[in-house]
């Protein structure tokens, strides 16, 4: 839990973002641990951003779906379909814009 660290500063500056990352295990229903492991960190960011935004602290859970890489070649299990909202892969510089949108001063 990284951001208990940086919480306090972020209380006294009255402003903050953080950004937590999970997979679409929780939703996919696809393994139990991973699965539950993820909808609390879902749950757990919404608790963040109900609890702190009054002090100007934003927090967000981006829930990547399949990314483009090297390592999930063969290795993810819902390729994208023609029924998926994108049916393609995802691009590692697509979640890294949305994490910098999110975490510039113009969020919110």
């Amino acid at each position: 839990m990284g951001f208990c660290a940086v919480l306090p500063r972020m209380m006294v500056q009255q402003w903050g973002r953080i950004i937590n990352f999970t997979g679409l295990a929780a939703l996919q229903g696809t393994d139990a641990l991973a699965g539950s492991t993820e909808l609390g960190m879902v749950g757990m960011t919404r608790g963040m951003a109900r609890e702190y935004g009054r002090y100007n602290i934003m927090a967000n859970c981006i829930g990547a779906g399949g990314i483009e890489s090297e390592e999930a070649d063969g290795g993810l299990s819902y390729p994208p379909g023609p029924r998926d909202p994108i049916n393609r892969w995802g691009k590692p510089e697509e979640i890294v814009f949305l994490a910098v949108s999110l975490a510039s001063e113009e969020a919110g």
